[in-house]
């Protein structure tokens, strides 16, 4: 989310509106103050480990997500109506700057890019083809364009936003109750015979 809020917000300023990025910023803004609350980092977030996270969130942490997605639906919304029908953004973003799929692939788009290869016409998510981190326990949706041109990336990464917030919403109502992390102790010391080499 934060990083489609950012592409599509700056293709808005990009084609000449500056409304949309001056609004949905925002919640660049509370984003980033959710990673603060439960990890200390604002952008270089260190908060993931194998089997979950390093500790229990704070109620301020969950207190400020459902804030966010509370309040962030709505102002999505208005941002995609801002656009999604507007004659002079469709005159500047449709046929303009399309990738095909064979150069999407030749390319290597993936990841960050996948938005892009998706638009070109390619229905894959690695989160779906192979799950990971318990993917496999969401419902969503794999957005997909027809002709890979700058409205149907624009379009993709607003549905993925959407999606996005799906999962959230999902991981948050199978959340167990009480600390998830009581009898876990704060680190681990691998045993001596892996430290340690015999020199002789």
């Amino acid at each position: 989310i934060a990083d489609h809020l950012i592409c599509n917000s700056i293709l808005g300023v990009d084609t000449g509106a500056y409304t949309g990025f001056l609004y949905v910023f925002q919640f660049r803004e509370k984003i980033y103050e959710i990673y603060e609350e439960i990890c200390g980092a604002r952008l270089t977030t260190n908060m993931g480990r194998i089997g979950g996270f390093e500790r229990d969130w704070s109620d301020v942490a969950f207190k400020k997500l459902d804030t966010f997605l509370t309040d962030f639906p709505v102002a999505w919304k208005e941002f995609e109506n801002l656009f999604e029908r507007n004659r002079i953004f469709i005159d500047r973003t449709v046929n303009v700057g399309a990738i095909s799929v064979e150069q999407g692939m030749s390319y290597g788009f993936s990841g960050s890019n996948g938005p892009n290869l998706r638009a070109a016409g390619i229905d894959y998510d690695v989160r779906k083809a192979q799950p990971y981190s318990s993917y496999e326990d969401f419902e969503f949706d794999v957005p997909v364009g027809k002709s890979g041109d700058t409205y149907d990336r624009f379009c993709v990464r607003n549905e993925e936003v959407w999606q996005s917030l799906s999962i959230i919403k999902q991981a948050l109502a199978k959340l167990p109750e009480g600390p998830i992390h009581a009898d876990v102790p704060d680190y681990y010391l691998p045993p001596k015979e892996d430290v340690y080499h015999n020199m002789e």
